[in-house]
């Protein structure tokens, strides 16, 4: 794991739900331009004094990073926190916002598509009250 996969994992995962760099940045409550800088990789989020901290406790610094080792089956000196979810969980909250967001989007697309299938219904409703009146006076 180095700046460049997890710079890969981060724009990714914000492409994936929808979520601009703009907006990410707000979350965040930085700039744009400083988000920006994280992405492209001129932010370095891993340091690289992270391989020899790794090293040094003989652990991978994936284990380190993440808290336990992909590889294993959660056989780590690291482990889960013990702290009980509390509905704070930044992860949770960013999902449900995109898809609240996503949702009214849906919301309003549908609701614009039913206003134009009123206009064409009372346009068509005029076609036919023309013709009716075309019909009865040629009869």
């Amino acid at each position: 794991m180095d700046n460049k996969s997890v710079k890969r994992n981060i724009v990714t995962v914000r492409k994936a739900l929808k979520i601009s760099q703009e907006e990410m940045a707000a979350k965040l409550g930085v700039s744009r331009l400083t988000y920006r800088n994280i992405e492209s990789g001129n932010t370095k989020l891993i340091n690289e004094k992270l391989d020899k901290i790794a090293s040094i406790v003989n652990m991978s610094k994936e284990e380190l990073l993440l808290g336990y080792n992909p590889s294993d089956n959660n056989n780590s000196i690291l482990s889960e926190p013990d702290i009980p979810y509390n509905g704070n969980d930044q992860s949770f909250r960013l999902e449900y916002e995109n898809e609240i967001n996503r949702l009214k989007y849906a919301l309003e697309a549908e609701q614009k598509l039913n206003e134009s299938l009123q206009v064409v219904i009372k346009s068509k409703e005029e076609i036919i009250r023309l013709q009716e009146e075309i019909i009865k006076e040629n009869k």
